[in-house]
């Protein structure tokens, strides 16, 4: 107990964990519709660790730049894929692949599509030692329509690689690049973070407030948010 009155202010900085799901990823950012407002959600079997910029929404986004990466190991039966709430159509699937020598590449993919599996697809590729973060582009012959689209990796042109930690030798991940579901299926840019009013902590039942706030880059990088006082805690 204390023997006078307190006040507790909050302060600091926050940066965003590199275990967080996907999904409040994009939604800190920003990144949680279309360009024309229609609500998006990216999910994969999961990412490179530690880079919050291999989020599924990444192949999803028209910028041949960035990227869905895996996680190392297995590459069979990873898989990504997109929900859109107003729904898409496409005759014919573009994707393209990050075939730069330092990651697996895709040989068979698998296209699902509302729960409906639409075909394996051979992607006609195979191991490529091309310049860092070369992509080569296929379009494969699915055709279908509806709200939640699945690529699942099939057969794949593995690269091999040694674990830093085991020295084992261990399977470099698959990229993707961009899916293309059809015309504005595509994360609008990140924007900023703001997750206004939040209790940052409690002392004897008083909540000190504060919102966290930030570039989304300084989040995608994990670099310090400002945590910036709404309301202290009394006691």
């Amino acid at each position: 107990v204390l023997p006078l009155g307190r006040s507790f202010t909050v302060g600091g900085a926050a940066r965003l964990s590199a275990a967080v799901d996907e999904s409040v990823i994009d939604a800190l950012v920003g990144r949680a519709t279309a360009i024309d407002g229609t609500p998006l959600l990216a999910r994969s079997s999961g990412r490179l660790p530690g880079d919050l910029r291999s989020s599924a929404s990444f192949a999803f986004d028209g910028d041949i730049g960035s990227a869905w990466t895996g996680e190392f190991g297995p590459q069979v039966g990873q898989w990504l894929e997109l929900e859109v709430a107003s729904g898409f159509a496409f005759d014919g699937l573009p994707v393209s692949f990050v075939t730069d020598g330092v990651h697996s590449v895709p040989t068979v993919l698998r296209v699902v599509v509302d729960g409906e599996v639409l075909g394996d697809y051979p992607t006609g590729l195979g191991p490529v030692d091309g310049a860092r973060g070369a992509t080569a582009d296929v379009v494969l012959p699915a055709a279908g329509s509806g709200r939640l689209a699945r690529l699942e990796i099939v057969e794949v042109a593995e690269r091999p690689t040694r674990d830093w930690y085991s020295n084992i030798f261990t399977t470099m991940p698959v990229s993707i690049a961009e899916i293309e579901l059809g015309p504005g299926v595509r994360f609008g840019p990140a924007t900023a973070v703001d997750t206004g009013c939040v209790t940052i902590a409690t002392v004897d039942g008083s909540a000190g407030r504060a919102s966290i706030e930030g570039t989304a880059n300084a989040a995608l990088e994990r670099e310090e948010l400002r945590i910036v006082e709404i309301g202290r805690a009394h006691v």
